[in-house]
């Protein structure tokens, strides 16, 4: 019996998850298509949305991060229709130099083409995931004389 898209959406987020948590870049980036649109209401050093287009941006922005910290994802029921996907999902991070832990829930729209993702929109309390990064960039420059978003 074939699966439906609704399986095979499930299927895609969960190994994503799975990759991400794992900290496998290579088999996360497997999941997405080559032109992939990620969008997040924060993450860059200054506290701004982060736009990134293709595999390659992707990686270039997330393999460094994940060098740094450990993180737990937990989506909850994938709401699909047609092919865009809705889910909360539940997030643990800690980072490894110092320490810090982040545990919160962040929104996540994604879209799907084929059996891939071609889209990721994903909504965090921008606040705190800025408060966080600003203490972990303050607590890395004291130990090392950088922050975390190295060039």
């Amino acid at each position: 019996m074939p699966k439906t898209a609704y399986a095979k959406a499930v299927q895609l987020l969960e190994a994503a998850h799975a990759a991400w948590a794992a900290a496998d870049m290579d088999a996360l980036l497997r999941y997405f298509t080559d032109d992939l649109e990620y969008q997040i209401n924060a993450g860059t050093e200054d506290g701004r949305p982060l736009h990134l287009i293709g595999k390659a941006e992707f990686d270039d922005f997330w393999r460094p991060l994940m060098t740094q910290m450990t993180t737990r994802t937990s989506p909850g029921r994938l709401v699909l229709s047609d092919n865009v996907g809705r889910v909360q999902v539940d997030v643990w991070l800690k980072h490894r130099l110092t320490g810090f832990v982040l545990t919160g829930s962040y929104r996540q729209i994604l879209t799907f083409r084929g059996e891939l993702i071609c889209r990721i929109e994903e909504y965090h309390d921008a606040a705190k995931l800025n408060a966080f990064w600003s203490v972990v960039a303050a607590e890395t420059a004291k130990a090392d004389g950088a922050g975390p978003f190295r060039d």
